[in-house]
């Protein structure tokens, strides 16, 4: 699947035009993605993209790699943790509690 880029979220979840000059598409660019080591109250491990307001501090998360897509970076976590979901504000393709 293609899309463009046309909005970045801020920590309060606010759009934020990206501007003619970061559009890209996403099928030939690789992000940064990491995982949360410590659990949510639900018993979740969330991921992260490494541009997300909410990444957990370097202590607190674990390196999962370069991906093309979330999806990839959430069956990584998977490995680590069986309860890994993806973040609501910066991975919500695959955020489900």
């Amino acid at each position: 699947m293609i899309s463009w880029v046309k909005y970045i979220l801020t920590k309060d979840n606010t759009k934020v035009n990206a501007g003619m000059s970061l559009f890209f598409r996403e099928e030939n660019v690789t992000m940064r993605f990491y995982v949360n080591t410590n659990a949510q109250p639900n018993g979740d491990h969330e991921v992260h993209r490494a541009t997300c307001a909410w990444l957990p501090a370097p202590e607190n998360r674990l390196y999962l790699g370069d991906f093309t897509s979330s999806y990839e970076a959430l069956l990584v976590a998977k490995r680590y943790y069986n309860r890994a979901d993806g973040c609501a504000y910066c991975c919500p393709e695959i955020h489900h509690s």
